[in-house]
């Protein structure tokens, strides 16, 4: 229909509306009544008003289908991003435990070596000679000065002056 003939209409009936026939079932029909009477208006303003929603109920309807496939692609880069920080935990894990295992070993190591240190015979022979200064001459010839500051210089001095038979 042109512009003329929706002129012509309006003059004519005072109303630019014009009848549009719509075939459906009669079960569709009656619904389409059954709702029309619930809400207190005739089949054909309800109808109307279907027609008139419907290109804004399709925008929102494309509106809801684009924020559902931006919500489904944050949801898997969420997941992805859960998959990754998974992974470095476990690796953190394992390195956490790489190093527990590795300062076990150190602190099994440093009981010997606190063993060694207090040692009552080691003790009592560094009682005697703290302070004082030794000069030993190694098998290798090597002189070496030795100042008694500590329970290790007790050991080393004494591995300095072993000769291997």
């Amino acid at each position: 229909m042109n512009q003329e003939n929706l002129n012509e209409e309006t003059d004519k009936n005072g109303n630019r509306k014009i009848v549009v026939g719509v075939r459906c079932y009669g079960e569709l029909k009656f619904e389409l009544t059954q709702e029309a009477k619930k809400i207190g208006i005739s089949l054909s303003e309800y109808c109307e008003n279907i027609f008139i929603n419907y290109n804004q109920l399709v925008k929102q309807l494309d509106k809801a289908k684009k924020d559902l496939e931006s919500s489904i692609k944050k949801l898997q880069n969420s997941q992805v991003e859960l998959k990754n920080i998974e992974f470095q935990r476990k690796n953190d894990l394992s390195q956490f435990e790489i190093e527990i295992e590795k300062l076990s070993n150190e602190i099994v190591l440093l009981k010997k070596q606190t063993k060694l240190f207090s040692n009552p015979k080691l003790l009592k022979d560094f009682e005697k000679l703290k302070g004082s200064k030794d000069k030993i001459i190694a098998p290798d010839g090597l002189l070496h000065n030795i100042v008694y500051e500590h329970p290790s210089d007790v050991i080393e001095a004494m591995i300095l002056s072993f000769t291997i038979k």
